[in-house]
């Protein structure tokens, strides 16, 4: 038996209806004085204390407590059907979860752990449900890379950022990944200089330099293998890669640039939309380039847009909305050109 203070009574019928009831699973005070016993070891806890307790919580919990008002024969109120109101519907939490679920660049044990949180915050009918997580050993391989990647970037304590050193796995038909080789038939080891780690398209992408070069160059964080800090070895300053970044680099801007993530240079381009296509085709375009995007020439049937965007990766886009987007720019509309051809042949 269980001893407990008569205020701690409303924490424990708090408890009781957050876990045990929902809108749609509703409990009475006789439920809840059995719930007490039994989970509690309350005995001394009776219909009027639970009563008592539960107008309580109404009173000043009255947007999360909920129930049914009934009107006696004498006029007076009569409560029952007493539930817990969470800030969250369950198909809300569903979203939630699912999203969380299907996500491809959240680590293995950090989505368990959400979820976990996200279930309490209904009751026992949704902790119930069987929930199916992703693949352990790949989430867990990315935590780590998160992990060292952190570390080596990490300027706390008057640290200096380190370059890292990894292997990494190139996709093959096979759906067995192999590692990149360099000229002598070995695992090729990079080494680079981390600068910030990026999602896109649902996959973690490390943003770096090598040695040499004016390029930053992209790797995906899941196809990463023995990586390691170099700590004798300080980073490459972005500064020393391309006046482009001689103050830094600005994230946001290299993202929209990159909505592909493909190396190389950005350059402006300047496109012919079709506003008759049967989808807000203008609204693709400020998805993928952002606010930024320059609109002009405005007809009833057209419009004219300007956006600075990675040359290969426009070139992909390009081709993905090439019934509704016309490309201008001539370096770049002569490559389109060249690959719808090609593909016009194998489908001949």
């Amino acid at each position: 038996m269980a001893f407990y203070p008569s205020k701690q009574y409303l924490l424990i019928i708090l408890d009781i209806l957050k876990e045990h009831s929902d809108p749609e699973h509703r409990l009475s005070v006789e439920d809840i004085v059995k719930i007490a016993k039994r989970d509690y070891g309350i005995e001394k806890f009776d219909r009027r204390q639970a009563r008592s307790a539960l107008t309580n919580l109404y009173e000043y919990y009255g947007d999360t407590i909920g129930c049914v008002s009934h009107t006696k024969s004498d006029g007076s109120e009569y409560l029952s059907g007493w539930h817990y109101i969470s800030d969250f519907t369950d198909a809300e939490i569903d979203i939630l979860v699912n999203n969380i679920i299907f996500s491809k660049h959240i680590p293995y044990n950090v989505c368990k752990e959400m979820v976990s949180k996200l279930s309490k915050l209904s009751s026992k009918y949704y902790k119930n449900r069987n929930i199916h997580f992703g693949d352990e050993n790949t989430s867990n391989q990315l935590a780590f890379c998160l992990d060292i990647l952190s570390e080596a970037m990490s300027t706390e304590n008057g640290r200096m950022p380190t370059k890292v050193a990894f292997k990494h796995l190139r996709q093959t038909v096979s759906a067995k990944p192999v590692f990149v080789s360099d000229k002598d038939g070995k695992s090729r080891v990079y080494i680079v200089s981390p600068y910030e780690v990026v999602i896109a398209n649902g996959k973690y992408y490390l943003i770096c330099s090598h040695s040499k070069g004016n390029n930053l160059y992209h790797y995906r964080l899941d196809l990463m293998r023995d990586i390691e800090i170099l700590e004798d070895k300080p980073i490459r300053p972005i500064r020393e890669v391309s006046d482009e970044y001689l103050y830094g680099l600005d994230l946001e801007k290299y993202m929209k640039e990159h909505i592909y993530m493909f190396g190389g240079e950005s350059i402006n381009v300047t496109l012919k939309i079709d506003k008759t296509a049967p989808f807000n085709i203008v609204g693709h375009v400020i998805d993928w380039f952002g606010n930024d995007v320059l609109f002009f020439d405005e007809t009833e049937d057209a419009v004219r847009a300007k956006v600075r965007v990675n040359k290969d990766a426009m070139k992909y886009w390009a081709l993905q909305y090439g019934i509704y987007v016309e490309v201008d720019t001539p370096e770049l509309r002569e490559e389109i050109k060249e690959a719808i051809k090609l593909m016009s042949k194998k489908y001949m």
